[in-house]
């Protein structure tokens, strides 16, 4: 192996390896709407239905030597429920695993977020406001077996057995984590949807430290600002229109979307259809998205496609992400009345 390989060898270990040590960046998604409450807890019981259960997987880079897989789960109910006002408060559990690069790094995040929903009616339109906090935990560990260090390049030879002259004090971290955020929808007599969010995550600052060093890296606070519109456009076809902002550390994303929803059937509730549209993520990757949806139920897949400079790593593969979401709606308890007689046959 000639040394200009192996330098680039070294290189791609330690991107894989390091970028989320570096960064401390927070797992992302392209149908981040399959995890609503993962970008924004206000949107803990923020839906038509009783209970919801939501899951996303997410395989990244199959053709880098050590890809990247993370899934999530949610599960949030509504309860305390204003039928006259329509007020009502949502409660919910946000899970996430994921691991990633030759050092085996690993993320368990889990947050239980609180919100309560309030509605205010404008003529025939409603505007719904709604406001969360959220608290939990995120451990996170790495493996060092596998990792390369400059220490073990002498320049012209790589001996893997050569001391890598790296104090690592801590291969486990738990720290406590809160968030708070806000949301905003706007509905007309005509069910045209405009949406705006705002949410704060990671506000206690955490620190984070696996090697014995004068820095003290901290999980840096997450901006997250979702930006959506759902517009009819006749009893066959409607658009979504979807933006997501973060900021975190320094480092930005903005994705913006678009999808074409075709209905199956569309006869007075009942409704089934069928989403399909593209996702950009600036500078990184554009998206195709396919989705079935029905009143309870609605999956998704969706392909990334690496168009960055690490393209060149990853020969333009990209992401594969699967997602599904099912509610459970008007769940009524059983009215038994064991104190009247009956007849037996």
């Amino acid at each position: 192996m000639c040394i200009k390989t192996l330098k680039k060898l070294l290189l791609l270990s330690c991107l894989l390896g390091f970028h989320n040590l570096n960064f401390a960046q927070d797992v992302h998604y392209t149908q981040y709407s399959f995890l609503p409450i993962l970008q924004n807890p206000a949107s803990a019981g923020f839906f038509n239905g009783n209970m919801r259960f939501s899951a996303i997987y997410r395989n990244q880079w199959l053709t880098v030597p050590v890809n990247y897989n993370s899934i999530g789960f949610s599960y949030d109910l509504n309860f305390l429920e204003n039928f006259r006002t329509g007020s009502k408060a949502g409660l919910g559990l946000n899970f996430y695993f994921d691991q990633a690069g030759d050092s085996k790094f690993q993320t368990l995040h889990l947050m239980i977020p609180l919100a309560y929903h309030i509605y205010f009616p404008i003529g025939n339109n409603k505007l719904k406001f709604s406001l969360a906090a959220e608290g939990g935990f995120q451990y996170k560990s790495l493996s060092t077996e596998e990792l390369y260090y400059d220490s073990q390049f002498n320049g012209e030879v790589f001996d893997k057995n050569a001391p890598n002259n790296e104090n690592f004090t801590n291969l486990n971290i738990l720290n406590m984590d809160i968030g708070a955020g806000v949301n905003f929808e706007f509905e007309t007599d005509n069910e045209v949807k405009i949406g705006l969010g705002f949410a704060v995550k990671h506000l206690n600052d955490a620190k984070e430290s696996f090697i014995n060093s004068n820095l003290k890296p901290s999980l840096r606070k997450r901006f997250v600002v979702p930006v959506y519109t759902i517009i009819p456009i006749n009893n066959t076809w409607d658009i979504n229109l979807s933006y997501l902002f973060n900021l975190q550390n320094k480092s930005q994303e903005h994705l913006a979307g678009v999808l074409l929803g075709y209905y199956l059937e569309n006869v007075g509730v009942y409704k089934k259809k069928i989403n399909f549209g593209a996702f950009y993520r600036v500078n990184d990757a554009p998206s195709i998205v396919i989705q079935y949806e029905t009143n309870n139920f609605k999956t998704g897949l969706s392909y990334d496609i690496t168009t960055s400079k690490f393209a060149k790593a990853t020969n333009t593969y990209g992401g594969v992400e699967l997602g599904f979401t099912y509610l459970i709606r008007n769940v009524m308890k059983p009215n038994l009345k064991l104190n009247k007689k009956c007849f037996i046959f």
